[in-house]
């Protein structure tokens, strides 16, 4: 309730505060006048106390619809109550006096009851329809089988269809095409008849979710890293769709830095470093300590060899700006990538000293502390990921490879890149 005013407006919660005055304030004044030792006072008084904890519990807390209806039930129950011993007025208006005006409240009463049934049912289908998705999004973050999510949010679309069931649709089937490229005991003819199949569903359900809700940037971002796959195939046409449609969201979230993040990492995958990196700087210009952003500039300064020059650019922005977490960051990875594994630490160690839920930063002085054998060091930096990051996966089994004496990436790095040479921070940036 308190983020009524926020989801109604002004109105919604200036009504609000008129039907908790008038049910509280006014009607709590009769009941406490009301001192009669029977049942009815009894009765009316647990009542009412029921309601208004009912009430401060919905004020306080986010206990769901059961409560709510709970609330009303137990406020009706006292209101009914109070206009039984008159406590409150009660106006009487007989319509059926009047022919005209009966069967005009007739067909009013009529049309409210269809409306009520007609509004019941499509609740019922988005309930049931949410009730699915909500399955299967914890069954896709579970690594359950891909067909098996996906059949899942097919049903929950045929409820309803909302943008957001799309854009996990589109996400099973990105994941169903990179896992066809790296097959390898496919034949060619097969492997491009699924590749069309795949590609062709995410691309579908991709332009599904920007039709039914064009206005959310992350529909286009969707449709962006749908065709972003397909850029580093050669598939003419795919640069170009990627990059519009990621300016279409950035058109419609100009303050979101990870749009221009996923522009550059376009760029990189035609290996235009140079449009990567203007575009990597324009989205620090928007968050200075942007993670993604940064870790991207770290990559390209490695993979064209000035690492050396970078760490002494990074170092003057340092001494400039001491307390600046991006820079500290930045400083500290690429310390990682030099391998001077005692400065790094000493930089991401002062950053999560500055911010406790640099989730990134934690993770990487993590593995320094794993290097040096400071093991206790390294599960308690990897602990406090976990409480900020509790569905990762990858940081849950690094833990048990540290509570087991093992080396921290170990079944991880390989077959994944190490942490320092992916296209993506190992934690997601929120």
């Amino acid at each position: 309730l308190p983020s009524f005013v926020a989801t109604t407006g002004l109105l919604g919660g200036i009504s609000l505060i008129i039907f908790l005055a008038l049910v509280f304030v006014l009607n709590g004044g009769k009941v406490i006048s009301n001192v009669k030792r029977d049942n009815t006072h009894a009765l009316l008084l647990s009542s009412f106390l029921g309601s208004v904890y009912l009430w401060v519990s919905l004020v306080f807390y986010s206990p769901g619809i059961v409560i709510l209806a709970l609330a009303f039930l137990m406020t009706g129950v006292s209101l009914g109550i109070l206009a039984k011993t008159e406590k409150i007025k009660i106006l009487t208006i007989n319509i059926f006096k009047n022919a005209k005006l009966g069967f005009v409240f007739m067909f009013i009463i009529t049309v409210f009851i269809i409306s009520l049934i007609l509004g019941i049912y499509i609740f019922s289908q988005k309930y049931w329809s949410e009730k699915l998705f909500m399955q299967a999004s914890n069954d896709f973050n579970s690594g359950v089988d891909l067909n098996k999510v996906e059949t899942e949010i097919i049903n929950a679309t045929k409820f309803n269809k909302t943008d957001k069931y799309f854009r996990m649709l589109s996400d099973v089937n990105i994941i169903k095409t990179q896992n066809l490229l790296l097959q390898e005991n496919v034949t060619t003819q097969e492997a491009q008849i699924q590749f069309q199949n795949f590609y062709g569903a995410a691309i579908k359900n991709a332009r599904t979710a920007v039709d039914i809700n064009g206005p959310d940037p992350l529909n286009w971002m969707q449709l962006g890293k749908v065709y972003e796959l397909a850029v580093p195939l050669g598939i003419q046409g795919a640069l170009e769709m990627a990059i519009n449609s990621y300016n279409e969201a950035f058109f419609r979230s100009p303050a979101d830095p990870s749009i221009i993040v996923s522009k550059a990492r376009v760029k990189m995958k035609v290996g235009d470093r140079v449009s990567a990196k203007d575009l990597l700087n324009s989205a620090l210009e928007v968050k200075n300590d942007f993670t993604p952003a940064l870790f991207m500039l770290s990559q390209i300064d490695v993979a064209e060899g000035n690492l050396k020059s970078a760490i002494q650019r990074a170092e003057q922005a340092f001494v400039s700006s001491p307390n600046d977490i991006g820079v500290l960051f930045q400083l500290g990875i690429l310390y990682y990538n030099d391998r001077d594994f005692d400065k790094a630490q000493l930089a991401l160690e002062k950053v999560v000293i500055l911010r406790p839920d640099y989730s990134n930063a934690r993770y990487f002085l993590g593995l320094i502390y794993s290097r040096k054998t400071m093991v206790s060091d390294a599960i308690a930096q990897f602990r406090k990921i976990e409480e900020y990051n509790p569905d990762n996966a990858e940081v849950k089994r690094i833990l048990n490879n540290l509570q087991n004496e093992r080396p921290a990436l170990e079944s991880i790095s390989p077959p994944e890149k190490l942490p320092e040479e992916r296209e993506k921070p190992p934690i997601d940036d929120r």
